[in-house]
């Protein structure tokens, strides 16, 4: 029975330390600027989206900027935008 948990305990390390090398290496500095830069263009698509009266598309686009970047404020603030127009006109 030692055994079996000596050899569990090994390939539940040996997942951890492959999560996180993944982890590592899918976040690299570039592809955070390059992620950062999608989630800008999304925004921008989204408020002509708004500004042409297209609210459902435009959420579309903001939540696509928030999968690109979560960190980006200004499209949760869009968003909650269509939200809080959403409940006023409903």
């Amino acid at each position: 029975m030692k055994g079996k948990h000596k050899i569990a305990i090994m390939v539940i390390i040996a997942i951890a330390i492959i999560s996180v090398s993944l982890y590592l290496v899918s976040n690299t500095p570039e592809k955070k600027q390059k992620k950062k830069a999608a989630s800008k263009a999304f925004i921008e698509r989204g408020e002509q989206l708004v500004k042409n009266g297209n609210q459902t598309e435009a959420l579309r686009y903001f939540n696509a900027a928030i999968l690109e970047d979560p960190e980006n404020w200004k499209a949760y603030l869009d968003r909650g935008g269509i939200y809080a127009n959403r409940q006023l006109t409903d």
